[in-house]
C-alpha cells in the first residue's frame, strides 16, 4: 500500500517519503511504488488534525473516499499504521466473515506500506470537506464521548456508514456510503 501524507503530516509526524531512503529500503519501496502507484484501491491520503491538543491522522481511500480517523498518535505509533487501520477494519466489518477474509487475503498479497508526498487534488478536497462537514475540525469527536471515554470505532463507523459522500463534489445524485464502496472493491478483487 502508498500511504501519502500532506507536507504538514509528514512535518508532524517525521514521515520519511520513499525518496529519501537509502538502500536496499530504497529498491523495496521503489518496487512499491511500481507496482501500486495508480492502484487507487491501495492507495490513501494522510492528513493531520488535532483534537483536543491530540494529534490525529486522517486516512482517506483514493478510490471508495473510506476514512479513518485514528486519534491521539506520537510519532513512534507511524510505522505500525497499517496495522492499526487493519483493527479499525476488523471492528467495521466484524459481522461479515467475507469481507475480513478479503481483507486477510489484502494484507497477505501486500504487506508493505510506502510513503510519498501527496499531490492528489481529489483527495486532498475530499478530506478537507470530510474534516470541516463531518468532524467540524475535530469538534464533532466530542459527541463521541461516553464516561470520559471517545469511542473512536463509533466515529469510524458513522463517517463510513452514516455519511454521504460523492465522486464529485457537490453532486447530489451520486453520492454513497464509502464502507460500502470499500467493502465492494476489496470483496470483488480479494474475495474468494
Amino acid at each position: 500500500m502508498i500511504f501519502y501524507p500532506t507536507k504538514e503530516t509528514a512535518e508532524k509526524f517525521h514521515i520519511d517519503l520513499h525518496k529519501t531512503f537509502e538502500e536496499p529500503q530504497k529498491s523495496m519501496n521503489e518496487k512499491i511504488q511500481s507496482q501500486e502507484q495508480g492502484d487507487r484501491l491501495l492507495e490513501w491520503g494522510m492528513k493531520v488534525l488535532f483534537f483536543d491538543h491530540r494529534k490525529c491522522i486522517q486516512m482517506e481511500n483514493f478510490e471508495t473516499k473510506l476514512t479513518l480517523f485514528l486519534v491521539d498518535l506520537s510519532v513512534k505509533d507511524v510505522p505500525d499504521i497499517a496495522n492499526k487501520m487493519g483493527i479499525y477494519f476488523i471492528q467495521l466489518y466484524q459481522d461479515d466473515p467475507d469481507m475480513i477474509k478479503a481483507l486477510q487475503n489484502m494484507y497477505q498479497q501486500h504487506p508493505y506500506v510506502t510513503y510519498d508526498k501527496l499531490v492528489d487534488r481529489s483527495s486532498i478536497s475530499t478530506m478537507n470537506r470530510c474534516q470541516s462537514d463531518f468532524a467540524c475540525d475535530g469538534y464533532a469527536f466530542y459527541n463521541y464521548f461516553e464516561n470520559n471515554v471517545l469511542h473512536t470505532k463509533d466515529i469510524n463507523y458513522d463517517v463510513n456508514f452514516d455519511w454521504l459522500v460523492s465522486d464529485k463534489e457537490y453532486i447530489k445524485n451520486d453520492c454513497y456510503f464509502p464502507g460500502r464502496r470499500f467493502r465492494e472493491a476489496v470483496v470483488k478483487r480479494f474475495g474468494q
